[in-house]
């Protein structure tokens, strides 16, 4: 799967034994949707998983489950860390997340140096297009199907969740993307590029249909899809579709026929209802959102994807944070990974100009949640923590030019285990881990809502749009002995009496940074060249962002050679 050469092939193959791979993966991954299915697991025992495929296996219902099973776990592969891995598209390259290392494919990411033929931005459109395929293959055979309605439209609906997910994460990154919405068994691309306005068209509809009465669930359930997480959903979508429009840095957003006060309008009509119905809220302690004991069950969580403590099916994406763990002789610890405790490996680092970002007085909890300004020393011999020792460099607000130490030991300690340093007790190590990915939580609601409302009133934003950015500002001081710090306590860390589209892109770094938000919200409103500024000023640590090219990402060339439609299937600019 991740060898960029032959990745067309293993589609091709994969696509036309779509079945067993799902039967599969159903037997070894059920948990990934934290759901019952003993009689899916009877049904597959009647018959062993070879002599099933696509044609004779949807018959039922329960097949049809399955399938969206199946769907579902196509998702950890967006993930997985190893050559070519996709993880790095959309994360790093950006003034908060960066790759020191320029000189391979992650750093190639980065610094904005890669090419059409990098494999992983192959990688990324690849996996994208191998989950639409799979939704596309499940909401194809439900037609077929006789049995309990509501059930049918509940697996379909979340199918359609997840295909408009894939849509939203492609449009954004490469812009016009063939749009696929019929059953395939091989990927040509001749229908070419499908205009951006038809793409988010599709992504609409599909949300839409989840949001029928009575087709989702208005409680949490594990990783299936929900009510309340197709409408935070569909509300990102229509402040992306409106603020990529204001920002015309990319071409086809300006065919979207609403207007942007329609748009933000709706926008805060879902954000409202989410605020207001959900029984969502914010956590009182912000690391309480990441500790791997709360997944699932804090109440901030709006939709995770799934991962679990069995090998292979953990998730390998955070084992490359953490803070830097050397042994005692001052060498990188190398051995017993630390994965995604607060001691890791350090490869994806924060850029040490976003440190900056944060109140200087440490009145900010988010802070040191998430930056280390340490390195935790281990004992070489038995492998355990012995020490935490600061980085000087670190210790206060590091200035432009500190380059060395801050660039190589700046480590991002935001998904972890145990309160302290000293807490590395467990055995995930590489693909056990079985930490979640967080993709919609409330803080995002809160801030999606007060950026509509910014823009719905020209700039100067409403009361509750005020509100909305001092829940977010009041968590992040913290508890005192359980009772909410107050503003008086925190002199220089105050509320908001209004605010500007560039205080809700600084707040969204502060609170979701890392979370794979921070190179589409950039994107999206014309602010990457800005923001890149603060981090190079950092030299060791510059970019060759192009505003001319890279607010798109290259479609990859392998796939543009498959297709015989060479017309439609086009470069984007630049590349």
């Amino acid at each position: 799967l991740l060898a960029s050469s032959a990745a067309s092939d293993v589609y091709k193959r994969q696509i036309l034994n779509s079945m067993k791979k799902y039967i599969i993966l159903l037997l070894a991954t059920t948990f990934l949707l934290g759901t019952s299915v003993s009689s899916c697991t009877n049904f597959l025992e009647e018959k062993p998983e070879s002599e099933f495929d696509e044609g004779t296996f949807y018959k039922t219902v329960e097949s049809l489950k399955v399938g969206a099973v199946g769907a579902f776990s196509t998702l950890r592969y967006m993930y997985n860390v190893g050559t070519n891995t996709p993880l790095f598209v959309g994360m790093v390259g950006t003034d908060e997340c960066m790759y020191p290392n320029e000189t391979n494919l992650r750093g190639f990411i980065d610094r904005y140096t890669y090419t059409p033929t990098d494999g992983c931005i192959k990688q990324f459109w690849f996996r994208y297009y191998r989950l639409i395929t799979a939704c596309n293959t499940v909401i194809y055979k439900a037609q077929g199907i006789e049995g309990d309605a509501k059930l049918i439209n509940r697996y379909v609906a979340n199918v359609r969740f997840l295909r408009a997910w894939g849509y939203f994460n492609l449009v954004q990154t490469f812009g016009a993307v063939p749009l696929m919405t019929g059953h395939v068994t091989e990927l040509t691309y001749d229908m070419g590029r499908t205009p951006v306005a038809e793409v988010y068209q599709l992504i609409e509809d599909d949300l839409l249909f989840c949001l029928g009465e009575d087709v989702l669930p208005k409680e949490i359930d594990g990783g299936w899809a929900n009510y309340w997480a197709a409408k935070t959903l569909l509300a990102k979508v229509y402040i992306t579709m409106a603020s990529a429009r204001a920002a015309d840095r990319v071409a086809g957003y300006e065919q979207i026929g609403q207007t942007d006060e329609k748009l933000y309008g709706d926008a805060l009509a879902l954000l409202q209802d989410v605020i207001t119905n959900s029984g969502r809220d914010l956590e009182p302690v912000y690391g309480d959102v990441f500790k791997i004991e709360n997944k699932n069950i804090n109440k901030e969580t709006i939709w995770e994807i799934q991962f679990s403590a069995q090998n292979p099916y953990g998730s390998q994406w955070p084992k490359e944070y953490g803070a830097r763990a050397i042994n005692t002789d001052g060498q990188k610890l190398y051995g017993g990974w630390r994965t995604n405790a607060i001691a890791g490996q350090c490869n994806l680092k924060y850029v040490p100009s976003f440190w900056n970002y944060y109140d200087a007085n440490g009145y900010d909890k988010r802070r040191e949640w998430n930056l280390a300004d340490y390195v935790i020393d281990f004992d070489k011999t038995n492998n355990s923590p012995i020490a935490q020792k600061p980085m000087t460099e670190l210790s206060g607000k590091p200035q432009p030019g500190d380059n060395a130490k801050s660039v190589t030991n700046s480590g991002v300690t935001k998904y972890r285990w145990g309160a302290t340093w000293k807490d590395e007790h467990t055995n995930f190590v590489y693909s056990n881990c079985p930490n979640n990915i967080l993709v919609l939580r409330f803080a995002d609601v809160l801030l999606m809502y007060a950026e509509a409302d910014l823009m719905l009133n020209n700039g100067s934003p409403s009361d509750e749009g005020v509100e909305a950015m001092n829940r977010i500002v009041q968590r992040a001081r913290g508890l005192n002995q359980g009772v909410a710090v107050t503003e008086d306590d925190t002199p220089g860390f105050g509320n908001y009496d209004t605010y500007t589209l560039e205080d809700v892109l600084l707040e969204r770094a502060r609170e979701l940074c890392f979370e794979r938000w921070r190179w589409y919200d950039l994107a999206r409103t014309g602010m990457l060249e800005h923001f890149l500024e603060n981090r190079n000023g950092f030299s060791t640590t510059k970019t060759s962002f192009d505003s001319d090219k890279n607010y798109l990402f290259p479609i990859p060339l392998s796939e543009i050679q498959i297709s015989t439609n060479k017309d439609g299937m086009y470069q984007n600019p630049n590349y």
